[in-house]
């Protein structure tokens, strides 16, 4: 692989090293303030989420999950294919 350089990591939290050995290629990497507002914000998700279940009982929790579960297990079938 060639030598990498690094431009763009600032203070927005996200960078980018590009490989030298091909132009097409980028790989980003989070800053040290990007990691911790990656890390706030499934804090602030999960949160959300509790408040969002907060009606539902334990057994309704575990139906709920058991029907998302599915729905995704189907998705191949269905024709439905993940996004890269």
């Amino acid at each position: 692989m060639g030598e990498r350089s690094s431009f763009g990591i600032g203070a927005s939290g996200v960078g980018q090293v590009r490989a030298q050995a091909s132009w097409r290629t980028a790989e980003i990497a989070l800053t040290a303030a990007g990691e911790q507002a990656v890390r706030e914000a499934f804090a602030e998700q999960a949160r959300r989420e509790g408040e969002w279940f907060a009606p539902l009982d334990e057994a309704e929790r575990a139906r709920l999950t058991g029907l998302l579960t599915r729905i995704l297990r189907e998705r191949p079938a269905m024709g439905v294919t993940r996004c890269s």
